[in-house]
């Protein structure tokens, strides 16, 4: 019987693990490609593809002129580029008040600056001017309004603080998707606190009750200057307008104007968007 050369039997042996090494850095590569790939896609919201709700939730501050002078504040939502915003009626000043009305400030969160995971849009959001929309007779309907975007803030050294002409980042899914909401869905509730200038918040509770189909609770907590804001559900589809909060006999709740009486408030008045 022929004995192999031991040399031979090692470069075999050498041969074989270089074969096996190769093919499991060729799987290792080919693993690691495909999760970058899938990780680095945009997440695709029932709202908006590639834009995260809380991008189209802006702070909203209005003033009137003296001889009573005051200040309007509070959260809205971009419902199309062009910038038309839809909050609650309460957040900027009636109609019998806007005789006195001098402007709207409006903070938009800046498209080139990612969400931070820890605190949504830190201190950089760009500046925007806008005047109300006067639709007559429907405040107290709906406790919703409307606010258009003409341009941007610029200082008296000619500095600009948003970007324009540009489109904005909107809600595209309003009273689309209402029919599958139900008690119990996680909801999160987005808005500018009124303690803050600049930080939004996001807090998460439950649809508690649908009262009926134009107002909902939720025991996510509504701070003041979060009404006019954002709900979600955990598929980022469109709730509906935080508005304020109500006391039960054992606890608060979150009013919610839905998205059905918000996609009524737009079709009523035929708004393009």
């Amino acid at each position: 019987m022929a004995i192999e050369n031991p040399d031979n039997q090692k470069q075999k042996k050498l041969r074989y693990t270089i074969i096996i090494a190769c093919i499991v850095l060729t799987m290792l590569i080919m693993g690691f490609t495909i999760y970058n790939s899938i990780s680095t896609q945009p997440i695709e919201t029932a709202s908006n593809p590639e834009v995260s709700p809380d991008r189209t939730v802006v702070k909203i501050r209005c003033t009137v002129e003296s001889p009573e002078s005051g200040v309007w504040q509070g959260s809205g939502v971009l419902i199309n580029k062009d910038g038309l915003i839809v909050t609650n009626a309460h957040v900027i000043p009636s109609l019998e008040e806007q005789g006195r009305f001098k402007q709207c400030l409006i903070l938009v969160p800046d498209p080139d600056v990612p969400p931070n995971p820890e605190q949504l849009h830190p201190g950089h959001l760009d500046q925007y001017f806008a005047e109300p929309v006067v639709l007559e007779g429907t405040s107290k309907q709906y406790d919703l309004a409307l606010l258009r975007i003409t341009g941007p803030n610029i200082d008296q050294d000619g500095t600009v603080y948003g970007r324009w002409p540009r489109e904005f980042p909107t809600i595209k899914n309003i009273g689309k998707c209402d029919k599958n909401f139900k008690i119990g869905d996680r909801l999160i509730v987005y808005g500018f606190p009124a303690v803050s200038m600049y930080d939004m918040t996001a807090t998460e509770g439950v649809l508690s009750t649908i009262v009926d189909d134009y107002t909902f609770y939720t025991s996510a907590k509504v701070d003041a200057g979060n009404s006019g804001g954002l709900a979600v559900n955990e598929q980022g589809c469109f709730v509906g307008i935080p508005e304020a909060l109500t006391g039960g006999v054992y606890e608060q709740y979150g009013v919610i104007i839905s998205a059905r009486a918000v996609a009524d408030f737009l079709n009523e008045f035929k708004l393009d968007l």
